[in-house]
């Protein structure tokens, strides 16, 4: 019996050390107070001890939907603080709509506001948890990739999500739990059938563990080869990462359509289903030439000009500032190259964009940018040949052709 208590010490640590050992920036562990998230606090304590890992910053999301809410996120606390650890208390308010889902995306978003670029987070999901998503996604209705189930590795809002445990069993975290004689909190929801996926649980028994890791195995390597088949079809189709040729990808059957375009936008964090995807797709291709569709994703805008569709942050602040820098940070907006380091008055085209309608036009700058024009002294950027402006990377594929007839007027 010790030496397979000891067994399982060494495989939760190695887990822990394996998936940390590329990592180079700071790593947050999400605590729940559950078992299996204490279990991880407490082997991530174990390996900063014995100069394994680095040290790591714990976190806990207060939902404030249970009366020991408070109660789970003080017993956290007084973990992290007996190790030393640097502790962040999140406050969300979860609405009744979609309750389950919705708390899963603040819970995220709430930790990721605090998180710099590169950190990485750590959560405890485990061997039953992918269980318990795969027969979720599949009633729901899914495709390959959902079926998948949770990754060891994530991309989530642009943040990296690390489930070092996502192979381990539950009975192995408890065995652990219990030797170390740690304390948790069990969340009493867990046991509420109105939950769809606490209902699940009970057709777990009918899983084969063997038979279910097989099945996991197969469908990440075919959704693997998917993207990568996907992606080579993609690279022909996009102007730019973040613009695709709404003309080349009509020239696929309509399912290849469907699985690209759906691909293109779960590559830039935009999270849909595949009816939903189907669904703004054939808006955009069926819109008249004059009309300019436009869905919302978080900051990101989906917007389609003419043959062009393109996911952009845009931006809904005004711009008026006055500067004799010879480059001038104009924010959101780009920069402003004054070589002369003459005295500037800058403001945005705004709703003058419509005297320069016709020349905008056969430039092809979509009219969901012109307003974001630089005017100095009142003319556009373009007229003052003294300055030469470039916009924010992701617009420069809009402005190239201005760009470029504003560079030989300086020169």
């Amino acid at each position: 019996m010790v030496e397979f208590l000891l067994f399982i010490m060494n495989k939760l640590v190695n887990c822990i050390v394996e998936v940390l050992n590329t990592v180079a920036h700071p790593v947050w562990l999400g605590v729940s107070g559950g078992m299996d998230s204490m279990v991880m606090l407490d082997v991530c304590a174990r390996a900063y001890q014995n100069g394994m890992i680095k040290k790591p910053i714990i976190c806990h999301v207060n939902h404030h939907l249970n009366s020991n809410a408070d109660k789970w996120a003080k017993l956290v606390e007084n973990k992290a603080v007996f190790h030393g650890f640097k502790f962040y208390l999140f406050h969300i308010k979860v609405p009744a709509v979609a309750l389950e889902e919705t708390a899963r995306a603040l819970r995220y978003q709430a930790i990721f506001s605090k998180m710099e670029a590169l950190d990485v987070l750590l959560t405890a999901h485990h061997l039953q948890d992918q269980r318990e998503t795969f027969i979720f996604r599949a009633f729901r209705g899914t495709g390959i990739k959902g079926l998948v189930g949770i990754r060891s590795k994530h991309i989530l809002y642009g943040k990296t999500v690390i489930r070092p445990f996502y192979q381990v069993s539950q009975s192995d975290l408890y065995a652990y739990a219990c030797e170390n004689k740690l304390t948790w909190e069990e969340d009493p929801s867990n046991q509420d059938i109105s939950y769809k996926r606490n209902n699940i649980r009970q057709a777990l028994q009918l899983i084969d563990s063997q038979a279910f890791s097989l099945t996991q195995t197969h469908l990440q390597r075919q959704s693997e080869v998917l993207s990568l088949l996907l992606d080579e079809k993609l690279s022909s189709m996009l102007k730019e990462s973040h613009i695709l040729s709404l003309s080349a990808l009509k020239k696929e059957d309509s399912g290849v359509q469907l699985e690209l375009f759906h691909h293109w936008l779960s590559k830039h964090d935009v999270v849909i289903s595949h009816h939903q995807s189907l669904a703004i797709l054939q808006a955009i291709s069926t819109a008249r030439l004059d009309r300019y569709p436009c869905e919302h994703f978080g900051q990101l805008q989906l917007l389609r000009y003419r043959d062009n569709i393109a996911l952009l942050r845009l931006p809904e602040v005004d711009l008026r500032l006055q500067s004799h820098e010879c480059e001038i940070n104009l924010g959101i907006f780009g920069k402003i190259y004054n070589p002369c380091g003459y005295a500037l008055s800058i403001t945005l085209l705004k709703d003058g964009k419509s005297q320069y309608k016709k020349k905008l036009q056969s430039k092809s700058i979509p009219l969901w940018l012109r307003g974001y024009i630089p005017m100095i002294e009142g003319k556009l950027i373009w007229e003052y040949k003294h300055c030469q402006w470039m916009p924010p990377r992701e617009w420069q594929f809009w402005f190239d052709s201005l760009l470029e007839e504003s560079s030989n007027k300086t020169e």
